[in-house]
């Protein structure tokens, strides 16, 4: 049996971390665009029907892809979760640029949430797994040798 000596997909963390930064910048953006657009032409008429209609295009695609690429093989990704998921960032999304939803869909991977670092400058947390160790912590409280 021969094995690989090279690390499979090395610095996958670090690439999504860039995707999901850049990725929120471009939200935070266009939410901003949006928000200014509308104060300065109130009375668009795609402003009611449009832009959500954008939304939940945007959204189906984006369901589409995900159902193409992880194909209900990833455990704890179903469709059904990635469908709830994306109407769920539509809805946040809708809300955060004046928009009002009837619905409230849930979160399916709110467990998922602890391992992102939404609040701080659109970054994310490392993977453990995939990380550098940037510098260690001592302990000052073990005083004396290795001798037990």
């Amino acid at each position: 049996v021969q094995t690989c000596a090279l690390p499979i997909l090395p610095g996958t963390a670090d690439i999504i971390k860039l995707i999901h930064r850049d990725e929120l910048s471009h939200v935070r953006i266009y939410q901003e665009l949006i928000k200014a657009a509308r104060k300065e032409y109130p009375n668009a008429s795609l402003w009611e029907e449009g832009v959500p209609a954008l939304f939940q295009i945007a959204g189906k695609n984006e369901i589409a892809w995900n159902n193409a690429i992880c194909q209900d093989q990833i455990l704890g990704i179903t469709s059904k979760s990635t469908s709830d998921y994306v109407q769920h960032l539509i809805e946040t999304k809708l809300r955060a640029i004046g928009y009002h939803s009837d619905t409230n869909t849930p979160n399916p991977y709110q467990h998922l949430e602890r391992f992102s670092d939404l609040g701080k400058a659109a970054t994310t947390k490392t993977n453990f797994f995939e990380a550098t160790v940037t510098s260690y912590q001592t302990s000052s409280t073990v005083k004396g040798g290795w001798d037990f």
